[in-house]
């Protein structure tokens, strides 16, 4: 058990942190989905409508109609709604990855010229937000859910490569010659999702239905860790359409927001999250897809972890080189998410039993002086103080980027888009880890927290 979750008052202050979030989060409606929230928490309407931020607002609200806080319910109706009426095509089908603000002289959205390009990311977070809009009995959760299905069997999943396709033209016509780790990642999340929502709606473990979400996240999984392994437990990211390595890719454009130059740390962590989650899944529903993940998720963890302070500031960097130097050193707070995230989940499934293939250097050694449980209770506790101290500006507001002194910064996340990431890392120590987080929310008793 992670030490701090022995306090009643910790587990307190993260279900208010959490529901703090989600009283924030509400300006973001808008009427063809959810805005980007700028520093402030208002719209920012020189961001357009993005897909993939209406689908993390939805899931999440799915989930706080699952606790039970009052209007989430509406708000992940809201979503599923935008995303069947305003943000699919209804002409090519699939879904746009952005739309304006202001309609067209029918009233109908309007979406960018880039924003028409239909993308396994954008894509992957349809299938989240329909996924948990099921497990929550969210209204239409189900048709999205069929809709988005059919979309990633036709043309996003390759069957024999085993993993996404990155993007098309609005008519799919013309595929992207890019291959991208960040997308399937996010496939990962939702094809276990997917597998829960197909529990939830009665089909069986081995029934066709659900059987080929786990076996799709299995297939990725599978690939990501052995190549991870193959370098030292940093991942490279970017690929040309047969799956060979560029390195160089985006050498000029260092701190992309979704494509970034070189190893991403906050990946490292949040892959070692979905490996332990498809290890406890497998294990519970039979599944024996080969690979050590624990181990594997302790090794991305251990390397992430020579990144704490690896440019001498408190924080992580935002990349580095795959000799471990910082590139980008501004720090994000989806990484420090994950990184708690990531805690809970290897503490959950007792990874401190297996033998590390990285060794802990340098910080990563403090947690043995602590003795206060577990390295992972250790780095759960240095996580948390460094959010509180460094990230939370105030209940439910989270800043997205810091400097390389920890101050606040825009250079790459403007404002605070959507709170995805913080929110879900509050969540996951509150619940016995095992199943993807909206079953797990439904699972657990709210009256007792």
């Amino acid at each position: 058990m992670i030490n701090a979750l022995q306090s009643p008052k910790h587990r307190e202050w993260l279900y208010r942190q959490s529901v703090a979030l989600l009283e924030f989060a509400r300006a973001a409606k808008v009427p063809f989905g959810f805005g980007y929230l700028d520093k402030n928490g208002g719209v920012d309407t020189g961001q357009n409508v993005q897909t993939w931020i209406t689908c993390r607002m939805t899931h999440i609200y799915s989930i706080g109609a699952l606790m039970g806080v009052e209007g989430s319910r509406e708000l992940a109706e809201h979503g599923i709604h935008a995303l069947l009426t305003h943000l699919q095509d209804s002409e090519y089908g699939g879904f746009y990855e952005a739309v304006r603000h202001l309609p067209d002289a029918n009233g109908r959205a309007v979406p960018t010229e880039s924003g028409a390009a239909k993308t396994a990311y954008a894509h992957a977070f349809v299938l989240l937000a329909a996924s948990s809009g099921m497990i929550a009995g969210i209204s239409r959760a189900q048709e999205l859910f069929d809709i988005i299905s059919g979309v990633h069997d036709r043309y996003f999943w390759d069957d024999e490569a085993g993993k996404m396709r990155e993007s098309f033209s609005r008519d799919f016509s013309e595929s992207e010659p890019y291959r991208g780790v960040n997308a399937n990642m996010h496939t990962v999340e939702a094809t276990l999702a997917a597998f829960d929502a197909q529990l939830e709606a009665g089909a069986a473990a081995d029934d066709e239905r659900a059987a080929r979400w786990l076996r799709r996240a299995n297939s990725i999984l599978g690939f990501v860790l052995d190549l991870s392994r193959q370098n030292r437990y940093r991942i490279p990211e970017h690929f040309d359409e047969h799956w060979n390595i560029v390195w160089d890719y985006n050498e000029n454009d260092k701190a992309h927001q979704f494509r970034p130059y070189g190893a991403t740390v906050g990946h490292a962590l949040e892959w070692a999250r979905l490996a332990c989650h498809a290890h406890v899944m497998n294990g519970r529903y039979g599944v024996a897809p080969g690979g050590g993940y624990v181990a594997d998720a302790f090794g991305l963890f251990r390397q992430a972890l020579n990144n704490w302070h690896g440019d001498g500031a408190a924080g992580f960097v935002y990349t580095t080189d795959f000799e471990g130097n910082p590139i980008v050193r501004d720090r994000m707070h989806w990484v420090l998410c994950e990184a708690i995230g990531a805690c809970a989940a290897l503490d959950g499934v007792s990874a401190d039993a297996q033998q590390p293939s990285v060794p802990a250097a340098g910080m990563s050694q403090g947690y043995g002086k602590a003795q206060i449980g577990n390295e992972f209770s250790y780095w759960y506790e240095v996580f948390t103080a460094y959010a509180a101290q460094y990230l939370i500006e105030g209940e439910g507001r989270w800043y997205h980027q810091l400097d390389t002194d920890n101050r606040p910064a825009d250079g790459i996340w403007s404002g605070k888009p959507d709170i995805y990431h913080a929110f879900q890392c509050l969540m996951l120590p509150l619940m016995p880890f095992g199943r993807f987080i909206t079953a797990a929310v439904k699972e657990t008793d709210w009256s007792r927290r």
